[in-house]
């Protein structure tokens, strides 16, 4: 009887393992419609657990993203990495990206989607109007943006008319980044962590009117970071209006601060950073929503909240030109 039950048990692990492989890449290719059916149905149990794996991955790949970033910054710091940590960071680097679109629940992608067109919106209708610093007369300003190898973020500005040479794009993975310049057909694509990028020539020098820092890692810590090079001393401000968006998840065991606190955390540094570069105030696009989004009508402002990620959009402003 023991015998059975372990066949039995084994059979089933392996037709689980099996749907799961053939159900995760129908749901990314296919999104929100039915995905063609299977030759034996997906009970509502099978579901669950197809859905808890989904969500242990994530939670895993963010706790991978964290731990990468805390060990760039600690690279660059003043105390180094030691040995052991060392291997440890280049072993973490050597297994890749962990960004993977195809692990996102259907409510996640509508989630990435909307901001990416209301990045795509803002960008071009707000930092848009106080010119681009160049003379040319183009509404579309310089945009800086984290971007993976799916290219939803480019997408969605290609679709709002921006032009590549107005893209700018940093991933901290070389392989992602080869992807995003050969197969998404990006030019401006640095390899790097997005705070050292923008510190560094050529984009130190370089205004941008919108940044969307929209990593997969709980910590304040590479957000705060990349704020303050967006006002960098070397990079002219042109634009009375500057839009700025992040992304912190709820994972980062490295903190007790709640989810809330992290995300005044970045606002404050943006706060000073900008205003040391001549900005005097700001506001959230989520509590002025008819300054943001009533003159376009094509965007709608997506929740602010999905799951284990929470994105947050501000725009910087100078009242004296």
């Amino acid at each position: 009887y023991m015998y059975l039950m372990v066949i039995r048990c084994i059979r089933r692990w392996k037709l689980m393992h099996s749907r799961i492989n053939w159900y995760l890449p129908q749901r990314a290719l296919y999104g929100s419609s039915s995905p063609p059916s299977t030759p034996e149905e997906i009970s509502v149990e099978d579901e669950a657990k197809i859905a808890d794996a989904r969500r242990f991955r994530s939670v895993r790949a963010q706790t991978r993203m964290n731990l990468t970033a805390e060990l760039l910054e600690m690279r660059h710091s003043s105390s180094g990495l030691s040995p052991n940590r060392e291997k440890e960071l280049e072993g973490l680097m050597s297994r890749g990206d962990p960004y993977s679109p195809r692990e996102f629940t259907e409510s996640h992608m509508k989630f990435k989607e909307g901001h990416n067109r209301l990045f795509a919106t803002l960008a071009s209708s707000l930092a848009g109007r106080g010119g681009d610093g160049i003379g040319d007369g183009v509404p579309f300003p310089n945009v800086f943006y984290l971007e993976g190898a799916d290219g939803g973020t480019t997408k969605a500005l290609r679709e709002k008319g921006f032009e590549d040479r107005r893209l700018y794009v940093a991933n901290m993975f070389p392989e992602t980044a080869d992807r995003i310049r050969n197969v998404v057909g990006l030019q401006n694509v640095i390899p790097g962590e997005a705070q050292r990028v923008l510190s560094q020539p050529p984009l130190v020098t370089i205004p941008f009117g919108a940044y969307y820092f929209d990593g997969c890692g709980g910590s304040t810590s590479p957000l705060c970071a990349m704020v303050r090079a967006a006002f960098d001393d070397q990079r002219p401000q042109p634009h009375q209006r500057v839009v700025v968006g992040f992304t912190l998840t709820e994972n980062d065991k490295n903190t007790k601060l709640s989810w809330f606190d992290r995300e005044e955390e970045v606002v404050r540094a943006l706060l000073r950073a900008s205003t040391k570069a001549g900005y005097d105030r700001f506001y959230r696009v989520g509590d002025r929503p008819e300054m943001s989004l009533g003159h376009s009508g094509d965007a709608r402002m997506p929740m602010k909240r999905d799951g284990p990620a929470m994105t947050t959009w501000l725009i910087i402003e100078r009242l004296s030109k």
